[in-house]
């Protein structure tokens, strides 16, 4: 037997023994009387092979207008239906007329394609795989995210086509493409290294036999990506494609900054499997090494896979920024405020216990608060990140700013100014008696006769820009600490608890649907764990404040029902104050537009070599681009040119993101490359040798 994936056909040789119809094994007789050659394969490859038909017992020759016929009524008729066509074909070989079988027998690929000729086709038939009912709605979903769904097979092109069309993947009426495999393959040039320009080189395929043999790393690149640029848009479906026409579009993919997901399940699958950002292999159908080159499983072979894993993709995502905005709102607000009131009045404003209550808060209960919430199918409706997008959008960034405003100044004026509108109630712990022999009022406005007030005495240690006793140490050690600075902490927390509702918003595209507070709120509530944490968190702090005492810096008698009240207002106040920039989105335009990063995580740098300026990219200039320097050292030796003869231009020089002076000419740029990258042009065996053309001379640049 002899199977090729290349040519879709499968070729089966049995012997026939000597004065008998019977057939057997394909162990070859010492002297057969003859030889069968059974063939299947698709039905136009085989179909094209034949010579004749059998018709009721009858072998009749195949002309080729009749071979026409057949495969438009028959094969393509069939394949418009979504059916795979397979063809069945035999032929016979009669050893005493060609006595030379045996020496061809050794070389059975050989014999095989000569057997597959001049064959009798006994049927066409055509098999059905049906869709499943939920692929062409996981498809749609997968479109309505942003992502471009592309059907790579072996299939007839037609039937390529008409499956796809019930996908929903191929839309021919808005000029969507379907090519075969190959062709698309020519088109682009092959799969190539990036620095050799060659399908094979020397070059080393691991970086750790780069290192070890001191070989460049070889990248394979598409050789012709402006060729690419016409196709890839519009390009849905590549029909009677092989495994490496499958790795040439991921990797011009790739080469064009795009993040790409492939399936496979067959052993040749596994380079584009693993050149892929993330390799989709089939639990059940597909074999051992392709779901040892893939990154997930589907455990099912079902496309719903897909669409879970794109969502969970995204909800991981999503939860790391949510809770990277509710952390970065924290820390600004707590290392300015120390930083303040250091400054101001030489004390920290919440003691040591209170910041790790806040850091037990910040780190723990937030992180798993903000990090299970459940995928929703929300996060289908938007477009995905891309590879070089940073995790701070434009949104989180208008929101800190935002939060962290309103938080910094509440917290200003209740420190330096609350004893002017705080409200108070008498201590009842204290004896009027305690309070003359300590000198002491819990009032800012205290009549020393009735001791009597309206309003909070001040906690600070020091008075404002004064050496002065403000709440002394004595105070401090008899009486405990302040109820001012009680309510500062507690105002202070309730603040990042309400300010976890504000974080779960981090898309810039769905935040203007996130307008109303009673949305923001019952997607906490959707989350059990979440919502139970932030109860818990709530409780943790009525607990401390009302029972902590001196143990956790707080008053002794806790606060009263007014500045509880007030220290919720003030929290809820962070609430409203967060869904400002949400209900008026032109707010976002205030904060600085974020582009793209100017390093991609493929990317691999030697220190070493660029402080010699050996950067990767000068490298590949270097030997894909004729230079002064290369000329000077290698034309005495090549006597291909002198160097009065040599005529270079200084191209216009720029500075990328490293301040690495770069090239800079529009005709061999890498176009939307962020660090400058010379696009490498095929090494010439006669770099600049007179006569030079438009094109050589252009080529042949001096290296800055």
């Amino acid at each position: 037997q002899c199977r090729s994936s290349d040519r879709k056909m499968m070729t089966s040789v049995v012997r026939i023994l000597k004065n008998s119809g019977d057939s057997t094994g394909a162990t070859s007789p010492a002297s057969p009387d003859l030889l069968r050659v059974f063939v299947k394969g698709a039905g136009e490859r085989v179909l094209a092979q034949c010579s004749s038909v059998l018709v009721a017992d009858q072998v009749i020759p195949l002309t080729p207008e009749r071979k026409a016929e057949v495969e438009k009524t028959v094969v393509d008729a069939m394949a418009a239906e979504a059916l795979r066509t397979i063809c069945l074909a035999y032929r016979d070989i009669d050893p005493e007329r060609e006595p030379d079988w045996r020496e061809r027998c050794a070389a059975p690929h050989q014999m095989f394609m000569k057997g597959e000729t001049q064959l009798t086709c006994l049927g066409i038939a055509g098999i059905e795989d049906p869709v499943r009912d939920e692929v062409p709605g996981a498809v749609a979903q997968c479109q309505r995210a942003g992502i471009k769904v592309r059907m790579v097979t072996g299939d007839n092109i037609i039937t390529a086509k008409a499956i796809a069309k019930r996908c929903e993947i191929f839309h021919e009426e808005s000029g969507g493409l379907a090519m075969l495999g190959p062709d698309f393959t020519r088109a682009i040039g092959g799969v190539v290294c990036q620095t050799c320009q060659t399908e094979v080189c020397a070059c080393a395929t691991d970086a750790k036999t780069a290192e070890e043999q001191n070989k460049p790393l070889r990248v394979d690149v598409v050789r012709d990506l402006d060729a690419f640029d016409k196709i890839w848009t519009r390009l849905e479906v590549l029909a009677r494609s092989q495994p490496s026409d499958k790795y040439a579009l991921v990797t011009a993919l790739k080469q064009k900054g795009r993040v790409v997901a492939v399936t496979g399940d067959g052993t040749n699958d596994a380079p584009a499997l693993k050149k892929a950002d993330v390799g989709f292999a089939m639990g059940l159908s597909g074999k051992e090494v392709a779901k040892q080159a893939a990154d997930i499983v589907m455990l099912d072979d079902n496309f719903t896979c897909i669409v879970k894993a794109v969502k969970w993709g995204r909800n991981v995502y999503d939860n790391i920024r949510r809770f990277l905005q509710f952390q970065l709102t924290v820390n600004v607000v707590a290392v300015a405020l120390t930083v303040v009131c250091t400054a101001v009045q030489r004390e920290a404003p919440l003691s040591a216990v209170q910041m790790l209550w806040v850091n037990l808060i910040m780190d723990s209960f937030a992180s798993l608060a903000l990090a299970t919430e459940s995928p929703t199918d929300d996060l289908l409706n938007r477009k995905p990140q891309g590879r070089d997008s940073y995790l701070i959008s434009r949104s989180m960034l208008t929101s800190i700013v935002a939060a962290s405003i309103y938080q910094l100044t509440v917290m200003i004026g209740l420190i330096f100014f609350g004893e002017r509108f705080l409200p108070e109630t008498k201590w009842t712990f204290l004896s009027d008696e305690d309070r003359r022999n300590l000198g002491f009022c819990e009032f800012s406005d205290c009549d020393f006769g009735m001791y009597t007030g309206t309003r909070m005495l001040s906690g600070r240690r020091y008075k404002l820009f004064s050496t002065e006793d403000d709440y002394k140490l004595e105070w401090l050690r008899e009486v405990g600490p302040s109820r001012h600075g009680t309510f500062v902490f507690n105002t202070f927390v309730f603040m990042q608890i309400f300010n976890t509702i504000n974080a779960r918003d981090v898309d810039d595209t769905q935040i203007e649907k996130s307008t109303s507070l009673s949305a923001a709120i019952l997607g906490m509530v959707r989350n059990p764990l979440g919502l139970g944490i932030w109860v818990l968190i709530v409780l943790g702090q009525v607990l401390m404040t009302e029972c902590g005492g001196r143990l956790l810096g707080c008053h002794q008698e806790g606060l009263n029902r007014e500045q509880w009240m007030l220290s919720l207002l003030l929290g809820l106040g962070g609430l409203l104050w967060g869904r400002l920039p949400r209900v008026f989105p032109s707010l976002y335009k205030l904060a600085p537009e974020f582009g793209s990063r100017e390093e991609t995580l493929e990317e691999t740098h030697s220190l070493a070599l660029e402080l010699r300026g050996r950067t990767p990219e000068r490298m590949n200039e270097r030997l894909g681009l004729a230079s002064y320097t290369f000329a000077k050292k290698y034309a005495k030796k090549a006597r291909l040119m002198t160097l009065s003869r040599l005529r270079t231009r200084r191209l216009e020089g720029g500075r990328d993101g490293r301040g690495r002076g770069v090239s800079s000419f529009a005709g061999i740029r890498n176009r939307g490359a962020s660090r400058g990258d010379a696009r490498v042009a095929p090494r010439q065996n006669k770099a600049c040798s007179p006569p030079l053309s438009d094109a050589r001379e252009e080529a042949c640049i001096e290296m800055q």
